[in-house]
């Protein structure tokens, strides 16, 4: 059953559809699932998503949008408000909200250590065994935990991530709706966050990786299995690292992107693309680190002699 109904999106949109749209899915325009689609549309330089997308059953659009999106997809529902974001997320954050409602007992193996100090949400976590709990660590519910891990001191799994919208409104805050899935033999870092997932993705850590100290995990992010993860990285919505991937200290991945099996990204990397798997990258922004290298040596040729002091 639809969590999107007709009374739903009249109550919150004030809008009310002319049939029963059936919506199974709250998604951007770049939604390649399955599905009927519910979406929305802002912005023109969206148009060509819009009218291409064949998930797409219903859009909040602006009516000068409306008009112009008619004249490639005439199937489409339109649904015209004045701030086509605003409805959009308040709908999700009503989803949200019915989802985070779903409670179930937390569950301690029997032979996990947590040490006195740390916070275990009385709800929807699971510990498994032998798995390490160390003093300060904050354990948010929805949570899986598997066996044989450590959270160190300080770390905090399962807080909400950072997703505000600017609107005609003022911002809209928008709820998550994931989890923190970790595998086992895994280790969280003293004082790392790792977000809970978001937008119908959790965020998932794979078998055997090891993040350090200082470490940001970002919402719905997905980590490989057996991944050095070195203190102070910073890894934004969404990412997707692969297996046996090396991130040094410092570094920052953008939002989105893609780290492919065994990739390298040195110490203080600022990553904006997709790094292919094997692939060496380096610096601001980071490229492929003989590339950089190369940069620099042509670089220090052609410097000026700065002479001595």
């Amino acid at each position: 059953m639809s969590l999107v109904t007709n009374e739903l999106i009249q109550q919150v949109c004030g809008v009310t559809p002319c049939f029963d749209l059936e919506i199974e899915v709250l998604g951007l325009l770049d939604y390649t699932g399955h599905g009927r689609l519910l979406s929305f549309l802002d912005d023109p330089k969206y148009l060509s998503q819009a009218s291409s997308n064949p998930n797409l059953c219903a859009i909040l659009v602006t009516e000068h949008l409306a008009n112009e999106l008619k004249k490639y997809n005439s199937s489409v529902v339109m649904l015209v408000v004045d701030d086509p974001r605003w409805c959009f997320y308040s709908l999700y954050n009503e989803v949200a909200r019915y989802r985070n409602k779903e409670d179930s007992p937390t569950i301690v193996h029997p032979t996990a250590i947590v040490s006195r100090g740390a916070y275990i949400e009385e709800k929807n976590v699971t510990i498994g065994a032998r798995t390490v709990i160390e003093p300060g660590a904050v354990i948010l519910g929805p949570a899986i935990i598997g066996e044989n891990c450590i959270i160190r001191a300080g770390a905090i799994i399962g807080a909400s991530g950072f997703e505000h919208k600017r609107t005609s409104k003022g911002i809209l805050s928008v709820m998550h709706d994931g989890r923190v899935r970790i595998a086992n033999e895994v280790e969280i870092g003293a004082d790392t966050n790792i977000a809970k997932g978001f937008y119908g993705r959790d965020t998932i850590i794979g078998d055997q990786t090891k993040i350090d100290a200082l470490v940001h995990v970002a919402h719905a992010v997905s980590i490989g299995a057996r991944c050095l993860i070195a203190a102070q990285a910073v890894l934004c919505g969404s990412v997707i690292v692969g297996d046996d991937v090396w991130i040094g200290p410092s570094a920052t991945i953008s939002n989105g992107v893609k780290i492919g099996n065994g990739a390298f990204i040195t110490i203080g990397s600022c990553v904006v693309r997709d790094v292919r798997e094997g692939e060496r990258v380096t610096g601001y922004f980071a490229i492929p680190h003989t590339e950089f290298l190369i940069r620099m040596a042509n670089s220090a040729k052609t410097r000026p002699n700065q002479g001595s002091f």
